[in-house]
């Protein structure tokens, strides 16, 4: 859980894609809250960020905290109450998002199948949420069959989305079990990969699309993108007809390309670098080193 978490916040800080399907249009400014394995949270925040090349500036987007809020008592000296009055003194009141892991470590002394007890929580975190203008994402524990969350029910409605981390080694997915505003996305597979002295996360894509999540297919796949790269020579080509040359999804092509750029192995610019990012401007892939300036995009089905 914790390490899909530190994924979102980086893509959140820098703006990227999360799980290379869900678009992050601007930094934003998060404040995350550990309240379990706050031993090895350096090492994979190191790693996730060294991943993703995240810079000082973005860095100084997110505000690590190792003591978490709590959410059940009012008159604690480190009740939610009292972190949202130091973070408004503090003048850091324009959160986007406020991360709080895990909901068991922010609520000592509730009973978490009451639903007493989880409409004061509920109740906390509505405060925080409207004082600080920012949306509260819990981390929280799967019940013992693995079969939704622990805890009273009043939790899940009163949440706005839910997702799930389930399975094992490298099979393992993020499922949306709850969308209020929309309907859920299929699953997305991932797993860990060593780096650093910890671990990130690599992105499969959807599940039931991801032919392609083993080691011996990444590295097929991802000699058949250079081939497929190198055909279009001077000319580039975006990532959308790559994942249709390979028969992969974008998600899961665009995680292949990044590893690619960043080994060398191929190089990527956008159409028009005197031009920001949009979607009429994408990155294209080429083979050599990029050119400083506008190139024309060519499609393989054109071939």
């Amino acid at each position: 859980k914790t390490f899909v978490t530190i994924d979102l916040l980086v893509s959140a800080i820098t703006a990227k894609h999360f799980a290379n399907e869900f678009q992050i249009w601007e930094p934003l400014t998060v404040a995350y809250c550990a309240g379990e394995g706050t031993g090895a949270l350096a090492e994979r925040f190191k790693a996730a960020f060294a991943y993703h090349g995240v810079d000082e500036k973005a860095a100084g987007n997110i505000a690590i905290c190792l003591d978490v809020p709590q959410l059940f008592s009012s008159n604690d000296l480190g009740s939610i109450y009292t972190f949202v009055d130091e973070l408004k003194r503090a003048g850091k009141d324009s959160l986007h998002l406020l991360v709080i892991d895990t909901l068991h470590s922010a609520t000592y002394g509730s009973n978490e199948n009451s639903t007493l007890d989880a409409g004061t929580v509920l109740k906390a975190i509505k405060y925080a949420q409207r004082e600080l203008g920012c949306a509260v994402l819990l981390v929280h524990h799967a019940n013992r069959s693995g079969t939704g969350e622990r805890g009273s029910s009043a939790y899940r409605g009163a949440m706005d989305v839910i997702l799930e981390i389930a399975g094992n080694g490298d099979n393992q997915v993020m499922k949306c079990s709850k969308m209020k505003d929309g309907a859920p996305f299929k699953p997305i597979a991932f797993s860990l990969v060593a780096k650093e002295d910890s671990a990130r996360v690599f992105w499969d894509g959807f599940a039931a699309e991801n032919t392609g999540a083993k080691s011996g297919a990444k590295a097929q796949d991802k000699q058949a993108l250079i081939d497929a790269i190198a055909q279009c020579g001077d000319y580039g080509i975006e990532s959308t007809p790559l994942a249709q040359a390979i028969g992969q999804t974008t998600g899961y092509t665009m995680n292949l390309l990044a590893d690619l750029v960043k080994s060398g192995a191929c190089a990527r610019q956008l159409r028009d670098n005197s031009k920001r990012w949009s979607n009429r401007n994408p990155w294209v892939y080429l083979v050599h080193s990029p050119v400083h300036s506008p190139v024309t995009h060519r499609s393989l089905t054109s071939e």
